[in-house]
C-alpha cells in the first residue's frame, strides 16, 4: 500500500507535466545611475552638520531629487514602446536573429508615412540631436568567453533611424554608454550592458515627445492562457 507520501510525490509529479511554461526570448538591458566616485567639497564641508536634529532627513530628501532617475525613461525597439521599470530594467521581445543592433539616444522622432497610418520609417528631426552605438555579441576564438563590441558611430547622414534599433528618448548628454568589451553570455536571450543615466534627464519632458507618437506602437505586455485540456503559461507581447 502507497504511503502518504509518495502520493504527494505522484501528485506533484502530474502537475509539473500538466504545466508548460513557454518563454519568448527577450532583449534586456538595465539603467543605472551614473557613478560619481570623487567626493566634492561641497560634501566635505558639510558633513559635519548631519549631527544636527533634522539635517538627516533634510538631506536624504534632497538626495532623492539629486539621484539620475533610472524609472519611467521611454524606449522603443521593433514597433513596441515601454518604459525602465522601479530597478530600472527595460525588457522588448526578441524581434530579429542577428545577435547585433544599435542603441540609438535622441528626445525626439518623426514618422515618414506612405499611407494613411501606414509608416515607411522613423527619423530624427534635422534641428535635433542624437548619438548612435553599434552593439554586436561575438565570441573569443581563444578564450570561447562571449562578449559584447560596443562602438560608438555617427548617426546616419538621412537620419533615417535604423529598423533593428532601441532608441531611448532622451537628450544624448544624458546617458553614458561604455565603448569597448563588455563580457555576456552565449544564449537565446539578448542581455545587453548597462547604460548609465546622468541627473540631468528630464523625465516628464522625454515622456511628453514618447507619449505624442504612442498611438503608432505596441506596448510590452504578458498574458497567460489556457489551451485545450492542458493549463499553459505562456508569456506573449
Amino acid at each position: 500500500m502507497m504511503k502518504n507520501k509518495d502520493i504527494i510525490f505522484i501528485c506533484i509529479a502530474l502537475i509539473t507535466r500538466l504545466t508548460v511554461i513557454h518563454a519568448d526570448h527577450v532583449i534586456t538591458f538595465f539603467i543605472r545611475p551614473y557613478p560619481h566616485t570623487q567626493e566634492s567639497p561641497t560634501k566635505k564641508s558639510k558633513l559635519h552638520k548631519i549631527h544636527i536634529p533634522g539635517k538627516i532627513a533634510k538631506y536624504h530628501l534632497k538626495k532623492l531629487h539629486q539621484e539620475a532617475p533610472i524609472t519611467g525613461i521611454f524606449c522603443t525597439y521593433a514597433g513596441f514602446l515601454s518604459l525602465s521599470n522601479g530597478i530600472g530594467q527595460v525588457t522588448f521581445p526578441l524581434k530579429h536573429n542577428e545577435p547585433k543592433l544599435s542603441i540609438i539616444i535622441t528626445d525626439k522622432i518623426h514618422p515618414m508615412l506612405m499611407a494613411a497610418n501606414t509608416i515607411h520609417h522613423w527619423e530624427i528631426p534635422i534641428d535635433d540631436t542624437a548619438s548612435q552605438f553599434d552593439i554586436e555579441r561575438k565570441e573569443d576564438e581563444e578564450t570561447g568567453l562571449t562578449y559584447w563590441d560596443i562602438r560608438k558611430q555617427t548617426p546616419p547622414a538621412n537620419r533615417i533611424i535604423p529598423t533593428q534599433s532601441i532608441l531611448l528618448f532622451a537628450k544624448p548628454n544624458n546617458f553614458f554608454i561604455p565603448e569597448g568589451i563588455s563580457l555576456t553570455s552565449n544564449g537565446p536571450n539578448l542581455v545587453l550592458p548597462t547604460i548609465y543615466a546622468r541627473r540631468s534627464i528630464d523625465i516628464a519632458t522625454n515622456a511628453i515627445h514618447a507619449l505624442a507618437i504612442r498611438q503608432f506602437f505596441d506596448s510590452v505586455r504578458a498574458e497567460r492562457k489556457l489551451q485545450g485540456k492542458m493549463y499553459q503559461i505562456h508569456e506573449v507581447y
